[in-house]
C-alpha cells in the first residue's frame, strides 16, 4: 500500500507536487501527481475536493493505484503545483467516519450484527446493518458511542503484514489477502479500513444517531456528528421553539398540545362532513332521476367526494359522477350500476391531462383544465 501524503499527515491540507500526467476525458482534466494529499473516493468516504494552482479539483478517484484528480482546466505535465485541500470537509468526513466505525463496533459487539453499507450523503450518514435494531437499541448505541467520544481514545491506523493480519480480529466485508490497513478504537472496534479518520475519538464532537428503519432483511442508520449534529439540532429546535410559539405553548407541552388540536381538528372535520351529508340528502333530494347524474363541489375530501357519488348513484340509471374543483384542478369519483367505467376515466384522464386509477366499481382521478 502506498503511503502518500494523506496517509502520513491526514490533516495536511496544503501541499506542494510535480504533475506526472495531464488526461483530457470528456471535457474534463484528470491529473496525476507524483504524491497528494487529497483523498480519493473510497470505502464509503467521500473525495476530497480543492485547488491545484487555483483550478478547482471536484473529484478524485484512484484506479489501479493512481490517483486522478478531476479538473475544467489542464495542467501542464512536469509542472510543480500548490495543492490546497477543502479542510472543513475533509475534517467532517474524518469525524463521520470515525464516528461510524465506533457505532459499527459496538453494534456488532452488542447484537451480532455487521455493517453491510456505509454511505456519507449530503444531510447524513447512512449505515446499513444485516439485524434488525429498533429505536430503544439505537438509542443505547447513542450513548455508547458518545462515551468512546468523552474518553478521548486514540485512534490508530496501522499496516500489517499478511502474517500479522491472521493474529488479528478485525471486521472486513470482504475476504483480503496480503498486507491490510487497519484502523483501530480500543474497545471499541477493529476493521480493515482504508479511509482517513481523527487521530482521536474527542475530536468527533458528539455523535447523533437520528434516525433507524427496517432496509432489506436489516435495518439503515442515519447519523450526525460534529458541526453538522449542533445544525441539525439548531434546525430542529429552531423549528420546536417556532410551533411553541404559534401554539403559546413551552416547549415540554408542544408534542401534548400538538395532539389535543389534531384530535380538535378531527372532531371538527367529522362535525363538518356530517354537515355536509346533510346538505348533500337536501340537494340530491330536489335532482330527479335520469340515465346519468354529474356533481361539480368545491374543496370536497375524498371520503365526502365517495360519500356524495353513492348517493347521486341512487338518483341514476346508469353513470353516476362527482367532481371536486381546487384551483385549476378538479378530482372525480365514477360509479355506475351497468356501464364499464374504464374507458370513460381514461378518455377523462387522456383529454385533460390527468391521472387516475380503478378500486372495483369506483373511478378516481385527476384532471386538469386549462
Amino acid at each position: 500500500m502506498k503511503e502518500t501524503l494523506y496517509y502520513k499527515n491526514n490533516y495536511l491540507y496544503e501541499f506542494r507536487a510535480k504533475v506526472l500526467d495531464c488526461i483530457e476525458e470528456n471535457g474534463l482534466y484528470k491529473i496525476v501527481l507524483d504524491d497528494t494529499a487529497f483523498y480519493p473516493e473510497g470505502g464509503g468516504q467521500n473525495a476530497d475536493t480543492g485547488f491545484l494552482d487555483n483550478k478547482e479539483v471536484i473529484d478524485v478517484q484512484e484506479k489501479n493505484e493512481i490517483i486522478y484528480h478531476t479538473l475544467k482546466e489542464p495542467i501542464e505535465i512536469g509542472k510543480e503545483v500548490f495543492g490546497k485541500i477543502d479542510f472543513e470537509t475533509r475534517f467532517s468526513n474524518m469525524q463521520h467516519h470515525t464516528a461510524e466505525h465506533i457505532v459499527s463496533g459496538l453494534v456488532r459487539k452488542k447484537y451480532q450484527a455487521e455493517n453491510v453499507g456505509f454511505h456519507m450523503g449530503k444531510d447524513a450518514v447512512t449505515m446499513d446493518f444485516n439485524v434488525l435494531l429498533n429505536k430503544k437499541q439505537i438509542e443505547e448505541i447513542e450513548i455508547m458511542a458518545n462515551e468512546a467520544v468523552y474518553k478521548n481514545i486514540d485512534v490508530i491506523a496501522k499496516v500489517y503484514s499478511e502474517e500479522e493480519v491472521k493474529k488479528l480480529q478485525y471486521r472486513s466485508k470482504k475476504q483480503l489477502s496480503g498486507s491490510v490497513r487497519i484502523v483501530e478504537i480500543p474497545g471499541y472496534d477493529i476493521c480493515a479500513c482504508c479511509g482517513i479518520h481523527v487521530s482521536k475519538t474527542g475530536e468527533i464532537g458528539t455523535i447523533k444517531l437520528l434516525s433507524v428503519q427496517k432496509y432489506k432483511s436489516g435495518c439503515r442508520v442515519r447519523l450526525l456528528c460534529g458541526k453538522k449534529a449542533l445544525e441539525n439540532y439548531n434546525e430542529v429546535y429552531s423549528q420546536l421553539d417556532k410551533t411553541a410559539v404559534l401554539l403559546s405553548s413551552k416547549h415540554d407541552d408542544v408534542f401534548k398540545n400538538t395532539n389535543e388540536l389534531l384530535n380538535k381538528n378531527k372532531e371538527l372535520q367529522a362535525q363538518i362532513t356530517q354537515l355536509k351529508l346533510k346538505i348533500f340528502d337536501m340537494e340530491i333530494n330536489k335532482i330527479k332521476e335520469s340515465k346519468n347524474q354529474f356533481l361539480i363541489e368545491e374543496n370536497l375530501m375524498p371520503n365526502e367526494m365517495k360519500m356524495l357519488c353513492t348517493k347521486l348513484q341512487d338518483k341514476a340509471e346508469d353513470v353516476a359522477g362527482v367532481f371536486s374543483k381546487d384551483n385549476d384542478v378538479y378530482r372525480f369519483q365514477i360509479m355506475s350500476k351497468t356501464t364499464k367505467l374504464k374507458e370513460i376515466a381514461k378518455e377523462l384522464t387522456k383529454t385533460y391531462n390527468g391521472k387516475g386509477g380503478r378500486k372495483r366499481k369506483l373511478h378516481t382521478g385527476t384532471i386538469i383544465f386549462r
